[in-house]
């Protein structure tokens, strides 16, 4: 009984190995009908590598269906048969000969269509499938088990974000660069139009969209993340610079992971990594703001071919292939210019949220990097002064630099009469419509608005201001909301005058 017993539990683990795939055996070897496909598949592969070898001479990219079919040849024989990077090969393969088809690559038509790469791509999907059957069917052995080891101890977000990187790597410069290489080999008979683009070619340039507006999305939100240091630092006297990010509550200094703009809050769920301290949501908002208003003037100004800016002509070509990478290094600067003041306007709103001040020498410094720039590069200002400057002065930094100065002045003015009106409405007591404190921040900031866009700006934008806060603050006072800043109303003004630059210098200028 001892001696049976042993010889069932013998045999039974032999049956479940006759069972699964042997790693020295194919799965088209394990049955007559597979063994058939396996002689069909590799007979004609062996013809296709031969037709494909003869018109590779005139067309080299041809060489890679030639490859593809001997991995065929290969896998039918049970070459490399339940290897874990079979079917990675395989799916290889078949992309690249799918590429090389949706270039154009083909035979000549009449009988040679049976090697062509349609029934290449078939021949390899059925390839991908027995490999995929024999990588699941195979037994588990110490290979298996160490991976499934492996696989406990991965980081899924440190996986995930290399993974993402990776494709981006092989989708947009990898793929692109294999296609430049056949295209110098093969040239193509007929150009290329943005109309007679192939399915995978829009794909690959909406997803190149895509990413670049991303791109700008993740730069708005680094900048929104700065922002939120300057304004918690600069009003206590704190560098902004030379000191690493901690935590208020315990001072332990926060990892670089964690200070991911908007994503690091959401992975931290709220709290300190440390002492689990709450973290203020006001952090990520802030760097959605800063976001969304890159984003908005990516789309508005950028890559519109500056639809949006007054007296420029508007580029006749425009979106991202001909804007960022053909470079309009004129639409770059200037967008590059504004979201400067778009990110200084940001910052005073929130100082002014948190009803703190600014020393007279950091509003002396940032108006200093707005009056700078056009000086340098006068096409920062394409509103001149007035519409026969020109005639007036011959040098171009000359005209900007009144420019921005009038700006500036006429801006500061107009500030300080809001801010007095305002301050007066606060003393008097007639409503919660402002704060003593509040006058500087709108007279600076309307400063700088002129100073970066002109005085026709800083006119709009001052009178706009007045609108939006005319409109919001009776409103917060009748429901019993938070009381906006008015530096807030401000920036507000200031995106809606962008947005709209063009259309108020076009129909407001007889005003």
């Amino acid at each position: 009984m001892r001696a049976d017993g042993d010889d069932r539990m013998t045999v039974g683990p032999l049956v479940a190995q006759r069972r699964c795939v042997e790693p020295q055996q194919g799965l088209l070897q394990q049955s007559l009908y597979g063994e058939y496909l396996a002689m069909l598949l590799m007979i004609h592969a062996g013809f296709g590598v031969a037709v494909w070898g003869v018109a590779s001479w005139q067309a080299p990219s041809g060489l890679a269906v030639v490859a593809a079919g001997a991995w065929i040849i290969g896998r039918a024989i049970g070459v490399f048969a339940g290897r874990g990077f079979t079917p990675l090969v395989t799916g290889g393969f078949a992309c690249a000969v799918v590429a090389l088809w949706q270039r154009g690559l083909a035979l000549p038509p009449g009988p040679l269509i049976l090697f062509s790469a349609p029934v290449f791509i078939g021949m390899l999907s059925v390839i991908l499938i027995v490999d995929l059957f024999e990588w699941a069917l195979r037994p588990p052995g110490a290979t298996a088990a160490r991976i499934v080891r492996r696989w406990r101890r991965v980081n899924l977000y440190r996986l995930g974000a290399w993974a993402l990187v990776l494709a981006f790597v092989v989708y947009m410069i990898a793929i692109p660069t294999v296609g430049w290489i056949v295209e110098r080999l093969q040239p193509p008979r007929v150009a290329h139009q943005l109309e007679e683009l192939s399915l995978l070619e829009q794909v690959r340039l909406r997803s190149m969209e895509a990413m670049t507006a991303f791109w700008f999305f993740a730069v708005g939100a680094t900048i929104g993340s700065f922002v939120n240091v300057v304004v918690y630092r600069m009003p206590r006297g704190q560098s902004v610079v030379f000191r690493r990010s901690c935590c208020p509550a315990c001072d332990s200094q926060i990892k670089s992971r964690d200070n991911l703009p908007i994503f690091g809050w959401l992975l931290l769920e709220g709290r300190c990594r440390e002492c689990r301290a709450a973290i203020s949501p006001r952090y990520p908002i802030v760097e959605s703001i800063a976001a969304a208003l890159f984003l908005l003037l990516f789309v508005v100004e950028l890559i519109s071919g500056g639809a949006n800016i007054p007296v420029r002509q508007p580029n006749f070509y425009h979106g991202v292939v001909w804007i960022i990478f053909y470079t309009k290094w004129d639409l770059v600067g200037l967008y590059l210019y504004h979201c400067f003041l778009l990110s200084v306007l940001l910052t005073w709103s929130l100082i002014d949220l948190d009803r703190q001040r600014v020393t007279a020498g950091v509003k002396w410094f940032v108006g200093v990097c707005l009056f700078l720039p056009p000086l340098i590069w006068p096409n920062l200002l394409p509103v001149p002064l007035h519409p026969a400057s020109d005639r007036w002065l011959d040098q171009a930094w000359i005209a900007a630099g009144l420019s921005s100065m009038t700006g500036g002045i006429v801006g500061a003015a107009l500030g300080g009469l809001i801010g007095s009106a305002l301050s007066l409405r606060s003393a008097t007591g007639s409503g919660r419509f402002g704060d003593p404190a509040t006058a500087t921040h709108i007279t600076s900031g309307l400063a700088f608005a002129g100073l970066g866009l002109g005085w026709q700006a800083a006119v709009v934008i001052g009178l706009l201001t007045v609108a939006i806060g005319s409109a919001v603050m009776p409103l917060t006072h009748y429901r019993r909301w938070p009381q906006p800043s008015w530096t807030g109303c401000l920036l507000a003004a200031f995106v809606l005058h962008h947005v709209l630059w063009r259309w108020t210098m076009e129909n407001l200028t007889s005003w």
